[in-house]
């Protein structure tokens, strides 16, 4: 699992940018990285230590129903905001 923080915005073609950064991720890498996102990273520092583990293995878990093979799939909205400075 790969996410983005800033979005897509940087990729020219994002299926194949976020397709090469999971191949770059072995699965023994994503306990790891889950746990340093987001909320989840914030909470953890928290949490005692005995608690961790099984918080970590939740929220991998939670992402199961959206692993198809290789690929991930998640109901998003995205929206796409333009401006021009004024001359």
């Amino acid at each position: 699992m790969i996410m983005s923080r800033f979005g897509v915005m940087f990729f020219d073609d994002s299926v194949r940018a976020f397709a090469n950064l999971r191949r770059a991720l072995p699965e023994r890498e994503l306990k790891p990285y889950i746990s340093q996102l987001g909320p989840l990273a914030r909470v953890l520092p928290q949490v005692d230590e005995a608690k961790r583990a099984p918080i970590i293995d939740a929220a991998r878990a939670a992402f199961d129903p959206f692993v198809h093979g290789a690929e991930v799939h998640f109901t998003a909205g995205c929206w796409t905001i333009g401006a021009r400075a004024p001359r």
